[in-house]
Formats: C-alpha cells, structure tokens, sequence
C-alpha cells in the first residue's frame, strides 16, 4: 500500500495520548476499512471508523452523505512501540479513481500534442485531474481537524 503522508510524534507520551485518542473517538468495525462505506450517522461521539489487525489499527474518518465525492483516506497506527508516527494513505476505490485520472491525465496530454489543441474535451480532463488532488486536500484538512478534536477530547 502506498502511503503518501507521514506524521511523526514528539516523544512515547504524545503517540500514546494519539493512540488514546483515536480508540475512543473511533467506532470499531470487524473488516478491513477499503471495502466499507464510512458514509454514516453514528452521532458526534464516533468521528473515525477502526479495524485492528496484526500489525496496524486503521482508521477512516465518518463521512456525511453530502462528503461522498471527498476521497477516502485511511490512517494506519504500528502496534510496534519502536515506529514513532502514523501514515495516511487513500482507500481502494480511491487508488483506482487516482488511476483513472493519472491514465485520463496522460491522454489528454498525448491528444494535446497529436490533435487539435482547442479540444474542450482535453480542458475537461485537466479540470477533473486538478479537480481530485484538491478535494483531497480538503478531506486531508477535515481528518486533520478531527484528530485534532478527538485528541482534545480524549487525549488523556
């Protein structure tokens, strides 16, 4: 799995309080998080959606139904006490809508060089390309205020 963002803790105390945290403010789930919608409305005590496996627990923020185009991201935590941060990574629908577009992207680029270069069609493309990368940055800011929120809340 490919992960594309890496938070580091300060010291032991700060990734136990994280850990704390995220179990109390997550509702736990008993399959893998890429294949579950986290589209729900539990109510304002459960922001994350968690699966404990082996070697990681996974989490993935709840979603509103008006959130549904917003990539999902999921957040692995180590169980290994000597890893000293989390990862995010993006959901299997979402890898492969990143694919599309990366694959919509190149052609577009390659229609740009062999064909008319006014093609509205190849406008589109790059809008939808550009369009994705934004609205995981938004989804990356609502995660990162609700980690922020559930370490406010249950951090002790």
């Amino acid at each position: 799995m490919l992960y594309f963002k890496k938070v580091y803790f300060q010291n032991d105390q700060e990734k136990q309080q994280v850990e704390n945290a995220f179990r109390k403010s997550a509702s736990k789930r008993n399959h893998a998080l890429d294949f579950l919608s986290s589209v729900s409305d539990i109510g304002p005590d459960k922001v994350f959606l968690g699966f404990e496996r082996k070697k990681d627990i996974t989490f993935t923020r709840i979603r509103t139904s008006f959130e549904k185009l917003l990539p999902k991201l999921i957040i692995s935590f180590p169980k290994d006490p000597s890893i000293n941060h989390y990862k995010f990574r993006f959901g299997l629908s979402t890898t492969i809508a990143l694919l599309f577009f990366a694959i919509m992207f190149i052609g577009g680029i390659i229609a740009l060089i062999t064909a008319n270069p006014g093609s509205k069609e190849i406008a589109v493309t790059f809008i939808i390309c550009i369009g994705y990368p934004l609205l995981t940055l938004i989804e990356l800011h609502f995660v990162n205020s609700r980690i922020a929120r559930a370490i406010e809340k249950y951090g002790n």
